[in-house]
């Protein structure tokens, strides 16, 4: 009954479990709060007729259920904690949620880490949650099962949750000597193996090189695509030059697949360059690059100086760049103007005296919003030049 009387009130039906016709179930009701008592004056008791019997009720609020598995994508063979949350939906409720919820996992996606229950108990917020720990066995997208049974005042309810998982990996690389024009030269290769414990199929996607000095070059930019070359891994190979006597770490790192997880693998190289091999030849950069809609910049590159040298680096871009943004401050707008240097974009290099390229530079993802806010006008960067064998150079150059 609502304070204005029966109008409004949403309908009940109430059912006796044991009832039977002529029983006159219902004939009295009592109503306290919450609770319903409804009589039924003619009930049988075991043999005996008309021995009536009193029904008691109970009002429950909806519920609502959610899951959720750690953090995506999982690993196979790695546990993962999966937590139910459970909130009364009722306007001014009978309270937090209490009982138990029982997971459910598909068969094959893997097993229940000691039970697949648990009991809920009150969390921050108003809900009421609890966890049960569920170890993958199969890479692939399945979903973990929550469902709550309810308690003396609450209905019952269920969710799901996502579980993406994926096969663990491990990355190893080898570099393999060959002769190579204007200096030693390796054939990097780089082998990405499934290790999970169940079935196994060989990874796919890419891997890329770095080498750490920076001075030195890889072919194909530095990037390869798996092929398989057995039953649980893929490879693929670039070629590396350093074009100084080092001690390299050169570093692989693959990025994943629907079905793999991302490692990296490094080893250590030392280069001996010929004392009788060039110096390096010398680097002009022309003073205008233009930016494509793709954001990409294309640099023309030219290298000169003796017979048989090259100019090999990275050229990193990058900008001083400043956007006018509008903030409330004191309860006023303001035009507030931000400066920073921007890392634009980076790239490697390599050409041989008397040769020329257009270096594209792909501009990171971070500088977009900056670059943007300078959109219709000439932008003014610096080009820093970490060529093998020579000093540092900065240049200045504008894109358009």
């Amino acid at each position: 009954m609502t304070p204005s009387g029966w109008e409004g009130a949403t309908p009940v039906e109430l059912t006796a479990a044991d009832g039977a016709e002529q029983e006159y179930f219902g004939q009295s009701v009592a109503l306290s709060g919450d609770t319903i008592v409804a009589g039924a004056p003619w009930h049988r008791v075991g043999s005996n007729d008309r021995q009536g019997s009193a029904y008691v009720f109970g009002l429950e609020d909806p519920t609502s259920t959610t899951a959720a598995c750690g953090s995506s994508p999982s690993v196979v063979g790695s546990p993962v904690t999966c937590t139910a949350s459970v909130r009364d939906l009722a306007s001014g409720g009978l309270g937090t949620p209490g009982g138990v919820v029982a997971f459910s996992a598909p068969a094959g996606a893997g097993a229940f880490v000691g039970p697949n229950t648990c009991t809920l108990a009150t969390a921050p917020g108003g809900a009421a949650t609890c966890q049960v720990s569920f170890l993958p066995s199969a890479a692939g997208n399945s979903s973990i099962g929550a469902a709550y049974g309810g308690d003396s005042t609450h209905e019952g309810s269920s969710g799901t949750a996502p579980l993406t998982a994926v096969d663990p990996t491990t990355t190893a690389a080898a570099c393999y000597p060959v002769a190579g024009q204007g200096g030693p030269m390796c054939t990097v290769t780089a082998t990405v193996s499934d290790v999970a414990s169940g079935a196994q199929r060989p990874p796919t996607g890419s891997v890329a090189f770095e080498a750490e000095p920076g001075s030195g070059s890889f072919t194909s930019g530095g990037l390869c695509t798996l092929l398989p070359s057995g039953a649980t891994s893929s490879s693929c190979q670039v070629s590396f030059s350093p074009s100084q006597t080092a001690s390299y770490q050169l570093t692989v790192n693959y990025a994943g697949d629907a079905f793999h997880q991302a490692s990296t693998g490094s080893f250590a190289l030392t280069s001996f360059m010929s004392a009788n091999a060039p110096g390096p030849g010398r680097l002009a950069i022309a003073p205008g690059a233009t930016v494509s809609r793709s954001r990409v910049a294309r640099i023309a590159l030219a290298c000169s100086g003796v017979a048989g040298a090259s100019c090999a680096g990275k050229l990193t871009l990058t900008a001083r760049l400043s956007r006018t943004v509008r903030r409330r401050v004191d309860g006023h707008w303001r035009a507030i103007t931000r400066t920073a240097i921007v890392k634009l974009g980076f790239a490697n290099y390599r050409l041989s005296v008397g040769h020329s390229k257009t270096l594209r530079v792909k501009l990171v993802a971070g500088s977009l919003t900056w670059i943007d806010a300078a959109r219709g006008h000439r932008l003014r960067a610096q080009a820093t030049l970490k060529q093998d064998g020579a000093a540092t150079r900065h240049v200045s150059l504008t894109l358009v």
